[in-house]
């Protein structure tokens, strides 16, 4: 109370040399009391007790100490903190996206140079087309997965991603010379799933309201992509050769895949507006089951909506 009566004194001074001040006891509390100061006239800052208050600051606490500080400032929050969850992170966000996948199908091309060989070497008219195979559709960049993930981010460099996708095909190939007939067909399904964190060595970008297209690409930004995946890979083939509707070669094979592995990439993020955003990125996969079928490259990209 000592405290208080000081307070009043100072501020009955006050009254003499400055404008009027208005002081009213709000709260008194167990252990410290509540103010609320109001400058009448004056919007300026002033100095109460060694502490900066503007006007409208309420001042609640067990001693000048406990009172929240407006000129001098509260501590910044430390940006060297690289795990610390900030204030101003946007929080929750969804992705969807496509992604498209170049394994390296090392022994895939060796099986299917050897068994193709031997219904091929049937056709000594050459007659038959070679068939559309998982090679083929590789050129094409035709295994392309769909996902769906959520994720947080972390802190201003940081976002971690949990993301889940499918994808299934089917390459039929029918071919018919005089009385024979050659039918290959090859039907696949993948699912995986998998987590990975976004680390944007220059901060996370961010769009402000009324920002043209222009200043949203400059304030894109790159990312360095890493995490983990497993997945289940179906696949079925199969080769018959007939002649007068009689089979006279036949010929399948059978994955059943369960795979895992480690991948590191690259990324740039691209602001659309202040809750959509586009990410691409390419990421190389390291395997660790059957590593020169499955290793190879990915090229992504997907729109996020942030919460």
């Amino acid at each position: 109370m000592i405290w208080v009566a000081n307070m009043f004194s100072k501020a009955s001074r006050a009254r003499r040399t400055t404008p009027p001040i208005k002081i009213a006891l709000c709260i008194l509390l167990g252990h410290g009391v509540g103010l609320r100061v109001v400058h009448a006239e004056d919007p300026a800052t002033f100095k109460l007790n060694e502490q900066w208050f503007t006007p409208a600051d309420d001042i609640i606490g067990t001693s000048p100490g406990n009172a929240r500080e407006t000129k001098t400032g509260s501590p910044k929050d430390d940006d060297s903190c690289f795990w610390c969850r900030k204030s101003r992170a946007e929080g929750w966000h969804l992705d969807l996206g496509f992604r498209w996948n170049q394994p390296k199908l090392g022994e895939t091309r060796e099986l299917l140079d050897r068994r193709l060989d031997g219904p091929l070497s049937l056709d000594w008219m050459h007659g038959f087309e070679r068939p559309y195979t998982p090679l083929d559709r590789k050129t094409d960049w035709g295994f392309a997965s769909a996902y769906l993930g959520f994720g947080r981010e972390v802190n201003d460099w940081l976002i971690w991603n949990v993301s889940a996708g499918f994808s299934a095909g089917k390459d039929t190939n029918h071919d018919r010379v005089f009385l024979s007939t050659l039918d290959v067909d090859f039907k696949y399904r993948f699912f995986f799933i998998g987590t990975n964190v976004e680390v944007y060595p220059w901060k996370i970008p961010r769009v402000e309201p009324g920002m043209s297209f222009a200043q949203r690409v400059r304030a894109s930004r790159p990312y360095i992509l890493t995490g983990f995946e497993t997945g289940y890979v179906h696949a079925d083939g199969e080769g018959v050769y007939r002649v007068l509707w009689l089979p006279a070669y036949r010929d399948q094979a059978h994955i059943r895949d369960l795979v895992g592995s480690y991948l590191i990439g690259l990324g740039w993020d691209f602001p659309l507006s202040e809750r959509f955003s586009l990410n691409v990125s390419g990421d190389y996969k390291f395997h660790f089951h059957r590593p020169d079928e499955y290793n190879g490259w990915n090229l992504i990209t997907g729109l996020r909506y942030k919460f």
